[in-house]
């Protein structure tokens, strides 16, 4: 793999989980640089095992089962963060309540698993979008 590309799509994963986290919420990062640089570049390192490991099961690296691929690694990431990683906790992911004519939806607080679904589902959206943009 060309180390540029790597380095180019690392960069990027990290704008977009940065990015998703400022829009969504519901975690909390650290508030140590140091502990918030390894948080945001373990997840954009970890979004980019998909390939090698969508390769390695022979499967064809295709938009949605690159979408699938990173959404499970940033799981597997987030979740490991959540009880390792000082001070990062997940607090939940708020949804607030909406009126669409006739249907009503209170608001409400998804926890710790649906949060982590969310995010990741959303992070890998974009991060796949993004690479599919670029080629």
């Amino acid at each position: 793999m060309n180390f540029k590309r790597l380095f180019y799509k690392i960069i990027v994963g990290a704008m977009v989980f940065a990015f998703v986290i400022i829009v969504a919420g519901g975690i909390v990062l650290p508030v140590n640089i140091l502990y918030l640089l390894a948080t945001i570049f373990g997840v954009a390192f970890a979004i980019q095992l998909h390939e090698p490991i969508l390769k390695f099961l022979t499967i064809r690296v295709g938009f949605v089962s690159q979408m699938i691929m990173s959404s499970l690694l940033i799981i597997g990431i987030l979740y490991l963060f959540n009880y390792l990683m000082p001070e990062f906790t997940i607090v939940g992911l708020p949804v607030n309540s909406q009126t669409l004519g006739v249907i009503s939806i209170k608001g409400f607080i998804l926890g710790e698993i649906e949060t982590i679904i969310c995010i990741s589902l959303l992070t890998g959206l974009i991060n796949t979008f993004l690479d599919y943009l670029k080629s």
